[in-house]
């Protein structure tokens, strides 16, 4: 639990005063802030570089409880935005932009409102190639209006690659710690198993490995054959999805590999799946 020390007490992202005709709040980061934000010569589209100080800005004067101390604020982040490549000229414009909405409020209505029903929203996703992406961007606005797509508001989302996404700072898990996931178990035989399991894999495992009690169809299947080897070593994962989807998911795969003949599962599904592989042997009454 946080305590007060020389009459401050941070709270979450803010740093609460007591003075003597009451409190003030300012901006609270941690002695480990670094003060890095997404450099100046980023590759990602220049609008978010604009919202990343204005809203730096607005978070300061939201917090903030006077006008000198969001001054103060705000000198920090100049020089914290400096330091990641950012020119002065740019930062004081995104400033004065601000304090030009909150002092000179515009009274147009906001770019998103609309008369009448509401418009269904459109988007589309595109990777960010710098001039490229706007030019591309620019054309379909411009389709758009052309066929007369009034109906629809268009919302372009610029997708860009990070470090992060390159590298795997994480350990993958390991296969049999997996969970939700569609497997597949092979024999020596040439026949195969599919199942599903929520639990974690190496559990369902080794239930499949049991030989006594109450077998389920791997254990019954090398119960009748004692000569065949399932190699549980060499579990094979098809898929992975949430819960309320793997029956689904199973029943897919198992109608995937049920032609081959080579199937140790009794079902031909797990749930109903009326739209694939409908066996032919279904005859439906007409009316």
């Amino acid at each position: 639990m946080e305590k007060e020390d020389s009459c401050t007490l941070p709270f979450l992202d803010i740093l609460i005063a007591r003075l003597e005709e009451g409190i003030s709040t300012t901006i609270y980061r941690k002695k480990t802030h670094s003060g890095v934000f997404s450099h100046y010569k980023s590759f990602i589209p220049f609008r978010m570089k604009r919202s990343l100080v204005f809203t730096l800005v607005d978070r300061a004067w939201k917090i903030c409880s006077s006008y000198k101390l969001w001054h103060t604020e705000v000198t920090k982040l100049k020089k914290m935005f400096m330091e990641n490549g950012y020119t002065r000229t740019f930062v004081d414009e995104q400033v004065q932009r601000y304090l030009s909405t909150v002092y000179s409020p515009t009274s147009k209505p906001a770019r998103n409102s609309t008369y009448g029903p509401e418009k269904l929203r459109l988007y589309i996703r595109l990777p960010y190639l710098g001039m490229a992406s706007q030019k591309l961007e620019a054309c379909i606005r411009t389709c758009f209006k052309q066929i007369g797509a009034g109906g629809f508001q268009l919302v372009i989302i610029n997708q860009y690659s990070r470090v992060e996404d390159w590298f795997g700072f994480k350990d993958r898990t390991n296969k049999l710690m997996r969970h939700n996931v569609i497997y597949k178990l092979d024999c020596s035989c040439g026949k195969s198993y599919i199942g599903e399991t929520e639990r974690c894999l190496k559990t369902r495992i080794d239930e499949h490995k049991k030989d006594k009690g109450k077998l389920i169809t791997i254990g019954e299947h090398r119960a009748e054959n004692p000569t065949h080897h399932v190699d549980f070593s060499n579990v094979k994962i098809l898929g992975k999805t949430d819960k309320f989807r793997l029956k689904y998911m199973e029943s897919l795969f198992i109608q995937k590999f049920i032609n081959s003949g080579q199937l140790l599962n009794d079902a031909e599904s797990s749930v109903k799946l009326n739209l694939f592989n409908v066996p032919t042997h279904v005859h439906y009454k007409q009316n």
